[in-house]
């Protein structure tokens, strides 16, 4: 496949992916995957909580892709279609863990009121606004 084109459907991917990642949030999270996205809405205990396992269950399509492509012959465009949802899922890893701030220097890691970093798992929260207890 051509570099340009791949390039292209590897960006439109990472793109796209938005829209994949509020639908699934949506209906899938909010809805039949509640019994593992709950953990995300109550306090942490610990580093780990089970709705760390959807990015398990969401890598397994680009791991599908990335091999079909690359070993098992398919349409050269799984392989950048693939990296688009591996590129996406690296992105979005990186914002909510806070490792885009670098250090907690940012202001949006910042509580208001007192100034001092918010810390989460790796680095510190960028959030808005704290999560909803259910």
């Amino acid at each position: 496949m051509n570099i340009a084109i791949g390039s292209l459907l590897f960006l439109a991917t990472v793109a796209g992916m938005e829209g994949v990642a509020y639908a699934a949030h949506r209906w899938v999270m909010h809805g039949p995957g509640w019994f593992l996205h709950a953990s995300h809405h109550r306090p942490r205990n610990g580093i780990w909580e089970l709705n760390d396992l959807y990015a398990v269950i969401f890598a397994v399509p680009s791991f599908v892709l990335l091999l079909g492509g690359v070993q098992l012959g398919w349409w050269p465009g799984c392989t950048w279609i693939g990296a688009g949802i591996a590129a996406y899922g690296a992105i979005y890893f990186l914002f909510t863990t806070g490792w885009s701030t670098n250090g907690c220097q940012s202001a949006s890691c910042r509580d208001p009121a007192t100034s001092s970093a918010l810390p989460s798992r790796i680095g510190c929260i960028t959030r808005s606004k704290p999560r909803k207890t259910v």
